[in-house]
């Protein structure tokens, strides 16, 4: 408070210290002392001066280190906290700017985040000060410690952006940010807030809540792809999309039957099950079928006397057109000896199969048996929009060798799964199990 009011000094010593640091530090001291007085409806004129000061502090400094990540985080919080409406308008600008910069940010354990107001919905202090503690402890300073303040930093600024302008799109990469953080509750509660989040009494009720949110993004001409983690409720899916495309003159009238229980039609939309080298554009060796590659039928060629005999023209995405014979999409044994169909419906994908992959709107379904890996690929699939649906999980001896008992509710059983969830780990536990604290207990409070 004193270098703010002193100029003179202030240069004198951003001279002899690193100067986004100071400047940080200044900014700091400056707004402790108005929100103390501020948040107890005590602040004078004198004290506004101070806030005013402390916003043009943490400007210059984001204007002369434009890379020094939490002077950018402080100069948002700040501004969102406790500026005018323009000014808040500018600093959401500010923050969706930064997670969208493609900058390889460093932040030091010395650089504080301002404590404005220790709530948890607007920064997970609890992480931030066990990261802190431990590399001041520990001497750990490197990379590690440094990608989990990154993140934790974006985790922040995801969150702002959701509170502050409804977007539902913010919501959903927030909650992402916040599962993967193993922060399940709070995740839950984002997609919630976004009316992302579905819970349903069981499976006939999400296949027809699925199948009516595929149907109208369809419509609208919009790529949304149904996600499950089981084989089963996938095929059940594409069955059922197929028959309402078919059903509603989106298909070709004579299809092909498949093993299965499949039918293929022109107009279908199939992923690739398995690779095979041997199937290829015409003249084109290398434009071959490769695993996961997506395609529309454009013909059909049934056998007039063997159907063994029949084939399908795919037209693959990125490929281009190749032939497909029964032996290949119907199941057969690929190369490897593991039993497969060369192709299916692409209408609804396992959350392996949608990995890396982005598309307009996506829904998935998670149950008590889903991991929190799979479940994070399930909810940033969709660029605009990623729905959840949650239903609970069928006991195979519920009614029959035991009494029935009642089942926990759909929502609580699937997060204490996440919760509990360590058998597999999403990319960012992976980047940062090093210098990551151990996930603390914590209560389900959905």
């Amino acid at each position: 408070v004193e270098l703010a009011g002193r100029p003179g000094q202030a240069r004198a010593q951003l001279g002899r210290e690193p100067a986004a640091a100071l400047i940080n530090d200044m900014a700091r001291e400056v707004l402790a002392e108005y929100v103390w007085y501020g948040d107890r409806g005590q602040a004078t004129r004198e004290d506004r001066s101070l806030l005013e000061d402390a916003f043009e502090l943490l400007a210059k400094g984001h204007a002369a280190f434009p890379e020094h990540l939490v002077l950018r985080l402080n100069l948002v919080r700040a501004t969102l906290h406790h500026g005018e409406p323009a000014a808040r308008a500018r600093a959401l600008q500010l923050a969706y700017d930064t997670l969208e910069a493609d900058i390889d940010w460093q932040v030091s354990a010395m650089d504080d985040v301002l404590p404005f107001d220790f709530h948890s919905d607007c920064f997970n202090y609890r992480d931030y000060l066990t990261v802190v503690t431990r590399a001041c402890r520990d001497g750990r300073g490197g990379s590690g410690t440094n990608r989990v303040l990154v993140d934790l930093i974006k985790a922040s600024l995801w969150g702002y952006l959701a509170r502050k302008t409804g977007k539902v799109e913010f919501h959903d990469r927030a909650a992402a940010q916040a599962l993967r953080e193993g922060r399940i509750d709070e995740a839950f509660d984002l997609l919630a807030a976004a009316g992302h989040l579905h819970v349903v009494a069981d499976d006939l009720a999400m296949y027809r809540q699925v199948l009516g949110r595929w149907w109208d993004a369809h419509r609208a001409g919009l790529e949304h792809p149904m996600v499950d983690r089981r084989n089963s409720t996938r095929r059940q899916l594409n069955r059922l999309a197929h028959l309402l495309r078919r059903v509603n003159g989106k298909l070709d009238s004579d299809p092909i039957s498949a093993s299965g229980d499949r039918t293929f039609a022109v107009g279908d939309r199939v992923t690739a099950r398995a690779p095979n080298r041997d199937l290829h554009v015409d003249g084109d060796r290398h434009a071959y079928v490769r695993n996961g590659a997506l395609g529309t039928i454009i013909a059909v060629h049934p056998h007039q006397r063997d159907a063994s005999l029949d084939a399908l023209t795919v037209d693959f995405d990125g490929i281009g057109r190749i032939d497909l014979p029964r032996s290949f999409f119907d199941h057969h044994r690929t190369t490897t000896g593991r039993g497969e169909v060369g192709i299916d419906h692409a209408y609804a994908l396992t959350s392996y199969a949608v990995q890396g992959s982005t598309r307009d709107v996506s829904t998935s379904r998670v149950d008590a048996t889903s991991t929190r890996a799979e479940t994070y690929v399930d909810i940033t699939r969709g660029r605009g929009e990623n729905h959840l649906y949650l239903t609970a999980v069928v006991d195979p001896l519920d009614g029959e060798a035991l009494p029935k008992v009642p089942p926990a509710p759909a929502d609580l059983a699937v997060a204490e799964r996440l919760h509990r969830s360590s058998g597999e780990k999403t990319a960012w536990e992976l980047a940062h199990h090093a210098d990551q604290p151990a996930a603390a207990e914590r209560s389900i409070g959905i």
